[in-house]
């Protein structure tokens, strides 16, 4: 994805996807990003944002690591020394990933390389697009020194699936976005081509290459829903009618794990049972069904051959449409924030508020090591951290002590059921559970199931 224009780096999740991106620091200027599926996000190793122009993806794949960098190259209008210090970075940015993995770069690279291979069949094949320019000769150049193939340019295809480009008035088009890979993984590329018939909204055209290489099964996160009570005294029947299933535990012989694993399932099987049984719902989109029907009509417009000039009136007609529904979706928020004010509902109020002034939040996991390089994969990471958090207990100095053991004289007297009550009843509520997914509010409408509970698992532990 180009032409972002966000700013900043970093990550952050949509309802469907992970959008990675690079930007400027201080502008909206350029900007390059990945967006991967959430089913496939656990494959990913690591992402480097490198610059606005450029950044880096590795996946877990099969039989090597699949890498990925996303590049905007500076266009026609920019002076040689931008250019020079583009692929400066991209080469900086190859040389950290391993010979024996497979690297593909992608994006508009506003470069012509054309269709005269002549001398040039290594990097370069003979069904290009249209006549090599001098930012063409720097691609090829590029290409060569970095072992590297331009995929476009060596599968026969119609040139309506050849040229990536088309000018405002339609009168150009041109092949400036390309797909390189290591000329070791040639043979992984079936096919690359362009979708003119799919609806981006962009004067470039979606480019696509096949590519036979195979995800390994990354380790799935089963989100639990978080276990609320919605009736206190349908809760209260279903724990008594399952207590059974804690009065069979032995407290004197069980570890707490087990004696937890118990009154975890008592609980979570309680609520499930009160739970009320409710369908799926679609979320609510603030674009209206004339909107999306001008967004429909646009893309039959485009499949059919429509002109350039056509889908732009088009466009700027779709645009101007979203722009009114999301002003038409922000005063109903207002006059929503407006009733909660009227009838002292605070917390509503607040969080219709939050929807409307929330800024991006974006998250970043790139840490720097003790050697001062910056590390971007999960595994480097997590041994980072390791060893960090080992160099905070290391003591040269160190010496054996004696066990501070307490004798049987010195142990406390067992917790008070009082003192379990108490402590339930000032328990803050609102709060994020932990991976059991049992709020607080679920323990205190537990009552005395619940102090009996807390009370045997704390002295236990005790």
């Amino acid at each position: 994805m180009q032409y972002a224009h966000w700013k900043g780096n970093g990550h952050f999740l949509t309802e469907t996807n992970v959008v990675y991106f690079s930007g400027n620091d201080d502008n909206s200027r350029n900007g390059v990003a990945f967006i991967v599926p959430k089913s496939s996000r656990n494959c990913v190793l690591g992402y480097e944002p490198v610059s606005d122009r450029i950044i880096s993806i590795k996946l877990r794949a099969s039989p090597a690591n699949f890498n990925i960098i996303q590049v905007y190259a500076p266009t026609s209008a920019a002076c040689n020394e931008d250019v020079e210090s583009f692929y400066l970075k991209l080469e900086t940015t190859i040389s950290k990933i391993p010979q024996r993995e497979l690297l593909i770069i992608i994006g508009d690279f506003n470069s012509k390389v054309g269709s005269d291979s002549h001398l040039l069949s290594s990097c370069l094949g003979k069904y290009g697009l249209g006549q090599r320019n001098e930012r063409g000769e720097r691609l090829i150049q590029f290409a060569a020194e970095n072992n590297l193939v331009i995929s476009n340019t060596f599968f026969q295809n119609h040139s309506r699936r050849l040229y990536t480009w088309i000018s405002p008035d339609g009168n150009y088009r041109n092949q400036i976005d390309y797909v390189l890979v290591r000329s070791r993984w040639k043979t992984s590329i079936r096919n690359t081509h362009t979708l003119p018939g799919a609806d981006c909204g962009s004067d470039h055209q979606l480019l696509m290459a096949k590519i036979q290489l195979k995800l390994r099964a990354a380790r799935k996160i089963v989100q639990q829903r978080r276990l609320e009570v919605r009736d206190r005294s349908k809760f209260l029947a279903a724990l008594e009618e399952n207590w059974n299933q804690w009065t069979i535990v032995n407290s004197k012989t069980e570890c707490p794990d087990k004696m937890w694993d118990c009154a975890k399932n008592l609980i979570s099987c309680a609520v499930k049972q009160i739970a009320p049984t409710s369908g799926t719902r679609k979320r609510q989109h603030w674009m209206s069904d004339s909107t999306l029907a001008l967004v429909k009509e646009r893309r039959e417009m485009k499949a059919t051959g429509t002109d350039v000039r056509t889908l732009n009136e088009k466009s700027a007609n779709i645009q101007t449409a979203c722009r009114r529904d999301l002003n038409a979706h922000f005063q109903n928020i207002c006059a929503e924030v407006e009733i909660h004010a009227n009838k002292y509902e605070s917390r509503d109020l607040h969080q219709k508020i939050r929807s409307m002034t929330r800024s991006l939040c974006t998250k970043t996991w790139a840490i720097e090591n003790s050697h001062g390089q910056t590390v971007t994969e999960i595994e480097a990471i997590s041994e980072t951290w390791k060893e960090y958090c080992q160099s905070l207990f290391e003591d040269v100095e160190s010496q054996y002590f004696a066990s501070t053991e307490p004798m049987d004289e010195e142990k406390e007297p067992n917790i008070l059921k009082d003192e379990i009550r108490a402590a339930i009843k000032h328990l803050k509520t609102g709060k994020a559970t932990g991976k059991d997914s049992i709020p607080i509010e679920t323990i205190k409408a537990s009552k005395e199931y619940g102090v009996q509970i807390f009370h045997a698992l704390c002295n236990k532990v005790w």
